[in-house]
């Protein structure tokens, strides 16, 4: 019975270490903005069957194309409060312009802006054939993925934040379509207080859509903990066969 305890202590601390990441957003759009703001006119909730960028009755934000400077084709989501700093937040994104992407903004316990990280298209100081990701504080700002931009085309993307208490520095890391792509440290460690859809910014090309942001806010287990946690099961069981 002891041995029985044992593991199912064990098996209770694996699955515990799952249970702490909580999905803080999830937005598809079908219900119209909910909690989502317009930076100013021009971000819509939009049905675009005609020219099949969206299956029928799938709605997403369009931010339109050549817009001026300013908060003009954005939406904004203010959380009610700051995440952890270990999050993730994955989104699906269709662009044919030269400067869209998601941002996340970490605000300090003041209040203040501590962070901006982003992936998606930039226009200045780099490579505007391939897909750009941003940390902007304690970090190394715009830069280069290795991905050649397609247009006309759906992508998931997935930004992840990875911090362990006591650290200098936490991880970011970039995705698209499954793949690894790039990977920053940065010293500003901070959760997600605000999300962006759109850059605000002058934008030439055509339209960009985003769909199915989810954010998910909680401690990412590493892999070291993990295999030994693994390890320690394995070994349990070997002393129960043991002692049989």
């Amino acid at each position: 019975m002891k041995r029985f305890v044992l593991l199912f202590l064990l098996c209770a601390a694996f699955i515990s270490t799952q249970a702490l990441a909580a999905v803080i957003v999830t937005e598809n759009w079908e219900s119209g903005a909910g909690s989502w703001v317009d930076g100013a006119a021009g971000a819509a909730i939009v049905n675009d069957s005609v020219t099949n960028l969206l299956d029928a009755g799938n709605h997403a934000i369009k931010v339109p194309g050549s817009e001026a400077s300013g908060e003009i084709g954005t939406k904004l989501l203010t959380l009610a409060a700051t995440t952890d700093p270990n999050w993730v937040i994955t989104y699906d994104f269709y662009s044919t312009g030269t400067r869209d992407y998601l941002q996340i903004i970490g605000n300090n316990s003041g209040g203040s802006l501590a962070q901006l990280i982003a992936l998606g298209h930039y226009n200045a100081g780099v490579d505007y054939t391939k897909y750009n990701y941003r940390v902007a504080f304690g970090s190394v700002g715009w830069k280069d993925t290795t991905l050649t931009r397609s247009t006309n085309k759906w992508h998931a993307m997935k930004i992840e934040q990875i911090y362990n208490p006591g650290d200098a520095t936490a991880t970011v890391n970039f995705y698209i379509d499954n793949s690894f792509l790039a990977t920053a440290a940065t010293s500003a460690i901070n959760g997600v207080s605000v999300l962006k859809a759109g850059s605000g910014l002058t934008n030439g090309g055509g339209p960009a859509y985003f769909d199915n942001i989810v954010l998910t806010s909680g401690a990412i287990p590493e892999p070291g903990s993990m295999l030994a946690l693994g390890a320690g099961m394995i070994g349990l069981l070997g002393v129960i066969r043991r002692r049989k």
